[in-house]
């Protein structure tokens, strides 16, 4: 391979994540919380933008996977908050599975863990950009 590789890689990593942790899955969970009076609408926009990001996201974590193992880059912290995003972006996915009806009596601690769990992968996201 040329010298460029690593650079590539560096360069998809960084724009994959930026743009689905940055940009997309901050643009649904504002979807979902000023958008609501358009029912069901702000739910379909909500969890196709969600899964774009995730699927965006997964994708950069993949290229980050591959630029550790081809330079052996040693960041910690963005690493560790990487792995930590990463890990509350698939219980956002299966919460989505898991999600009881609206009428359950666990519906309401769904909602609480949903919403603070997003609000915490969103937040740390957004710091782990910026170190990285």
């Amino acid at each position: 391979m040329d010298g460029s590789f690593p650079y590539g890689l560096r360069r998809a990593h960084g724009a994959l994540n930026v743009f689905a942790w940055g940009v997309l899955l901050p643009i649904g969970a504002i979807l979902a919380r000023y958008f609501r009076r358009m029912d069901p609408l702000w739910f379909y926009l909500h969890v196709g933008v969600q899964l774009a990001g995730f699927i965006i996201g997964l994708a950069g974590v993949v290229a980050g996977v591959a630029l550790y193992n081809k330079i052996q880059a040693d960041i910690p912290a963005h690493r560790g908050l990487g792995v930590f995003v990463l890990f509350l972006g698939i219980l956002q996915v299966l919460a989505f599975f898991l999600r009881p009806s609206a009428d359950s009596k666990y519906r309401k601690y769904w909602n609480w863990y949903h919403h603070w769990a997003g609000r915490l992968a969103l937040f740390f996201a957004a710091v782990n950009i910026v170190l990285g």
